[in-house]
């Protein structure tokens, strides 16, 4: 690949906002990026400066995630407890608290997976 400004000299990148081919005296460094120099800089900072900002919200997800899983757990234990022994006594109402605490539980371990990937 050729650079865009310069027919004779060859590409070692290209630009992340126009996509054209740069040479070594054609481009610009922005972040961990390459922009045409004094032409899309300010556009590829922009894209730098989301693509950051989406690894800092990435790892905040992931902990979110966990921690409502934890939550989720914490409030299907008492619905299991009770429903289990409701269930001696009563067994219709037993059983609409065991179901609420694994339907708890249920969602408390498809966001932990979700965690886990967002890892």
């Amino acid at each position: 690949m050729k650079c865009f400004n310069h027919r004779d000299a060859d590409a070692v990148g290209v630009c992340q906002s126009c996509h054209r081919g740069l040479c070594v005296d054609c481009y610009a460094e922005v972040g961990n990026l390459l922009a045409c120099r004094n032409r899309c800089e300010e556009d590829v900072a922009r894209w730098d400066f989301i693509a950051q900002k989406s690894v800092t919200a990435y790892s905040a997800n992931y902990k979110i995630y966990l921690w409502t899983s934890v939550f989720l757990v914490v409030v299907a234990l008492p619905f299991v407890v009770v429903g289990s022994f409701a269930m001696l006594n009563e067994p219709s109402s037993g059983i609409v608290a065991l179901f609420i605490g694994f339907v708890f539980l249920l969602f408390s371990l498809v966001l932990f997976r979700t965690a886990r990937k967002m890892r």
